[in-house]
């Protein structure tokens, strides 16, 4: 990321391990950034970790962290960057037990090869210029950083020994120039906010925009507390439903040209790919359109970003679509997600699609006129930050 260079005389440096998801890391980063500042030190600078949910490394003490850090070494699975992940998927089926057991507990000799390349291409890390694009006056304070465990550091014994808040003039989330990955999910959201135009003027709805929600359910607490969660939604969306009703009683119904519709940024209008008209023929009626045409003109489109697998058959979520069948999700947009597909690593050859497509979903979330996240949800402040902008990981 930052060219490299012997240290100064005297210098003195600062660095941390990353672990949790990308709004935690983003965190730690800033937290890092503003330490390095004020300690007069240079930040090394650890990459951004995405992963498979299996592999996901959360808070632990130093030494844990340091070891499972060790135990992701991937150096004696570097056959695998010459192997295509869809084919080792395609002949494995290992449980995610399986697969976490034989990371912890067993090294890259003792594995099958179809073993350490599904392992391998389960995770990755990236420069953090892969999602941010660092404002210039920062590019003094970092260097590029191994992970390794001869580091000194602080051995912070909580999770929550001291936590450093700052009002600085800085703007730690300025874009000037996306990086090409972000360009790339950028795209792909214009693209599936075309289709929704298109989808909400063929179901001839009154309100021009749509709702964003994300529902997180796989870990930790979220768990149990899925069916209230996503009961809470409902209870929103219904809140949303009445307040707008009762607007348009008192109102014009809205047009394209009185309310905020999806625009383009300067970057995105450069690219010929990222055009798409509305009325485009190419575009796809989804299967859920039928049933929403049905609904009154005030029905309300949603986009529901979430982690349950295959949303349409869980029954998690059934009473909820039921009840707001004018509900997408991300598998109604292919073409959207299909530009994410040839992306890849270009150190490890990992194919980047599991990860983006996470962000991807996310980010359409956060495009709604509104949006809601899941309580306790630490990701929903990089979706709060994110929401009515044109850029992602604000």
């Amino acid at each position: 990321m930052f060219p490299a260079r012997p240290p100064a005389d005297q210098e003195r440096f600062l660095g941390y391990f990353p672990h949790s998801g990308l709004h935690n890391q983003r965190i730690a980063l800033e937290t890092a950034l503003r330490l390095a500042g004020y300690l007069n030190r240079t930040l090394l600078l650890p990459p951004l970790y995405m992963t498979e949910k299996t592999f996901n490394i959360g808070w632990m003490p130093l030494e844990e962290l340091v070891e499972r850090w060790e135990r992701m070494n991937q150096e004696e699975s570097e056959f695998c960057k010459d192997i295509d992940a869809k084919d080792v998927r395609a002949r494995t089926n290992f449980t995610e037990k399986e697969m976490r057991g034989a990371l912890y507990h067993s090294a890259p000799s003792n594995r099958s090869a179809d073993m350490n390349c599904r392992i391998y291409h389960a995770w990755t890390t990236v420069p953090w210029t892969f999602v941010y694009t660092l404002p210039k006056v920062l590019k003094g304070l970092a260097t590029n950083m191994t992970l390794t465990a001869s580091m000194g550091l602080v051995n912070d014994t909580t999770r929550f020994d001291a936590r450093v808040l700052d009002d600085s003039e800085y703007d730690y989330r300025h874009h000037s120039e996306p990086p090409a990955s972000v360009v790339d999910i950028l795209d792909a959201t214009y693209t599936a906010e075309g289709h929704i135009q298109t989808w909400i003027k063929s179901a001839n709805k009154t309100l021009p925009r749509f709702l964003g929600l994300h529902l997180r359910t796989f870990d930790g607490g979220f768990v149990k507390d899925a069916s209230q969660n996503i009961e809470l939604m409902a209870a929103w969306v219904r809140e949303i439903v009445q307040m707008d009703k009762a607007n348009l009683t008192n109102t014009q119904p809205p047009t394209s040209a009185s309310v905020a519709s999806v625009t383009k940024p300067a970057l995105a209008q450069e690219s010929p790919s990222t055009h798409r008209s509305p009325s485009a023929p190419e575009v796809r009626q989804p299967a859920f359109l039928d049933l929403c045409r049905q609904q009154s003109q005030e029905s309300h489109f949603i986009f529901l970003a979430t982690d349950v697998p295959h949303p349409r058959e869980s029954p998690l979520l059934s009473d909820f679509l039921n009840e707001f069948p004018c509900t997408m999700v991300l598998s109604d947009f292919p073409e959207a997600t299909a530009r994410l597909v040839r992306i890849q690593n270009p150190f490890d050859n990992v194919r980047m699609l599991p990860f983006l497509i996470l962000l991807l979903d996310a980010n359409m979330a956060a495009k709604g006129r509104q949006f809601h996240g899941t309580d306790k949800s630490t990701f929903q402040g990089i979706l709060k930050s994110i929401s009515g902008q044109n850029t992602i990981l604000a």
